[in-house]
């Protein structure tokens, strides 16, 4: 697997990490114009969860699930 990082924008991952936004996770990698670039992930990784940061991507805990108000 491999994500596509934009490095001109900057995200935070759920634990309130800032770093570089995954855009996209791709099995095939396609060209794409600079200064966007692919890194190697693993098949876990979600964009809104994810960011790069300092050469790796970087995870947070996922969001509890949602549970209706009784």
């Amino acid at each position: 697997m491999f994500a596509l990082i934009s490095p001109n924008e900057k995200a935070t991952n759920a634990d309130g990490v800032v770093g570089m936004r995954v855009v996209e996770i791709s099995t095939n990698p396609f060209e794409v114009a600079e200064p966007l670039f692919w890194v190697s992930c693993p098949d876990d990784c979600i964009p809104r969860l994810n960011v790069y940061v300092n050469n790796e991507l970087v995870p947070s805990e996922p969001p509890p699930p949602f549970e209706p108000l009784p």
